[in-house]
């Protein structure tokens, strides 16, 4: 679940939020421009979200909050893309 390893491991991510309705989704876009939205339970890169515009982003940030998808919004890094799998054990 990537949400709890977020938690357990933030000051390791990039600038990311959970999504939420209490979220100023305008006020995210604003801020960092380039975001994806990722699903927190799949891997490898599969329902991975990276929207052209606020209003396709907002778009597909209400669908998953209407749906009660677990999402991140994560800030989107230009660049080689890596894959890397890990094992946690919260004890």
């Amino acid at each position: 679940d990537k949400i709890e390893t977020f938690y357990c491991l933030k000051e390791y991510f990039s600038n990311t939020f959970v999504l939420s309705e209490k979220l100023d989704l305008k006020k995210i876009w604003n801020d960092y421009g380039n975001l994806l939205l990722k699903p927190a339970q799949s891997r490898g890169g599969r329902g991975i979200i990276i929207p052209e515009d606020f209003e396709e982003f907002e778009f597909f940030a209400k669908r998953f909050l209407k749906k009660n998808t677990p999402y991140l919004i994560q800030e989107f890094i230009k660049g080689k893309e890596y894959n890397i799998s890990t094992l946690h054990d919260k004890n």
